[in-house]
């Protein structure tokens, strides 16, 4: 899904600007903007996906619906749209910062340290969401959010047993 979207916004304003029928480059040699732009494209068509298919009936992206998983809340109820919402803030932060972080690099002469931070800040909320999933337990996007990913009942996934905890 984010490939697809990445692949469209390459299309409808990357391949225009290498072809030379725009001119984007005001928007990202400026820091302000350059974020703002990232954010607007990438950012928050992301967040929003996650969002919107979390807070569905079936609380799970494409991706989780596939491999048979889906988000409730900690006591196995339905989660409610400010724990969708907050779990979700917190898996785009990383991206956010690390796009932050590398745009300062990108477009600066010398590594700053705002960059050096944002990419940092980056890495280690990264890090604090995937190595406890790694380790099957609760990243901390969903330890603050209140949230868990559980495995769908056997009607949905063909699997038998109730929902489990993953």
């Amino acid at each position: 899904m984010i490939f697809g979207w990445l692949l469209l916004v390459f299309v409808l304003a990357g391949l225009p600007q290498l072809l030379g029928w725009i001119d984007l480059s005001p928007v990202w040699t400026d820091q302000n903007s350059s974020d703002v732009g990232i954010t607007l494209l990438t950012v928050l068509p992301y967040f929003l996906y996650l969002f919107l298919t979390e807070i569905s009936d079936r609380h799970a992206t494409w991706g989780k619906r596939r491999a048979g998983i889906t988000v409730a809340g900690v006591d196995g109820t339905s989660p409610g749209r400010g724990a969708i919402a907050a779990r979700n803030v917190l898996k785009v932060l990383p991206w956010q910062l690390g796009h932050m972080g590398t745009m300062r690099l990108a477009t600066s002469d010398e590594v700053t340290a705002a960059a050096v931070t944002f990419e940092v800040a980056s890495l280690l909320l990264l890090a604090a969401i995937v190595v406890p999933i790694l380790n099957r337990r609760r990243g901390v996007h969903d330890a603050l959010a209140g949230t868990t990913v559980t495995c769908i009942g056997h009607e949905e996934t063909g699997t038998n047993g109730s929902p489990n905890s993953l």
